[in-house]
């Protein structure tokens, strides 16, 4: 019988097939093997090295409820209220996608070309995202609600303009305003959804990478 000293503190006791991991993986000498129940070391922790899952009850599930589409029992959210913080998402992002549009068109001033350049970059992926969004909703057996009459209260920044066209400060201020809004907002869901929707967790994860990157280049350009 040989002891080692585990990682998280205390002994480990090890009957047979015990290996040492190697000096890259670990400063001290611990056990890569523990009798059957195999670990490694992966991303500087431990995991088993056997991956099981009961592919007979996988089958059998997924053979029922099949009008769920994608939507399996290792999604542990609650469906119907992740369609409703999508269609949230779906409401700011169109906002976002008119404002930058509009101050596209109407700007004016000796930075006009530059300014309008990148709004017109910016509403295009907006409008991405609210495709990207509104498509999730349906795989989810949602629809992804687009009535211009509730759009104004769903949304999590407001739709605003200058009173003058050639105000691009007021313009960039109001943009990076609205991305810092959807910034803190799409964070909070994110965290809220966690691991029960992964799927959506990282759309909204690369969605949110692409609006700091908007805050990011609309900083550059403010000088407030």
């Amino acid at each position: 019988m040989q002891t080692f000293a585990s990682l998280a503190g205390g002994n480990i006791e090890v009957s047979s097939g015990t290996v040492a991991a190697s000096a890259r993986q670990a400063r001290a000498r611990v056990p890569l093997a523990i009798g059957s129940g195999n670990l490694r070391f992966l991303s500087g922790g431990l995991m088993r090295s056997e991956f099981a899952i009961d592919i007979s009850r996988i089958r059998d599930e997924a053979r029922q409820h099949l009008k769920q589409g994608p939507v399996t029992p290792t999604d542990t959210t609650d469906v119907g209220q992740v369609i409703t913080v999508l269609n949230q998402v779906v409401a700011s992002e169109m906002v976002c996608y008119l404002r930058y549009t509009q101050n596209a068109i109407v700007c004016q001033g000796i930075n006009r070309e530059q300014v309008a350049s990148m709004f017109f970059d910016h509403a295009a992926e907006e409008l991405g995202h609210f495709t990207r969004v509104s498509d999730r909703i349906n795989q989810l057996g949602g629809s992804p609600d687009l009535n211009p009459a509730t759009m104004k209260e769903r949304a999590h920044t407001a739709y605003s303009s200058p009173a003058e066209d050639t105000d691009l400060q007021g313009m960039i201020r109001e943009n990076l305003v609205g991305e810092r809004i959807v910034i803190e907002t799409y964070t909070e869901i994110i965290r809220w959804l966690g691991d029960a929707d992964i799927t959506t967790r990282r759309l909204l994860e690369d969605i949110l990478k692409e609006e700091e990157d908007h805050a990011d280049e609309l900083n550059d350009l403010f000088e407030g």
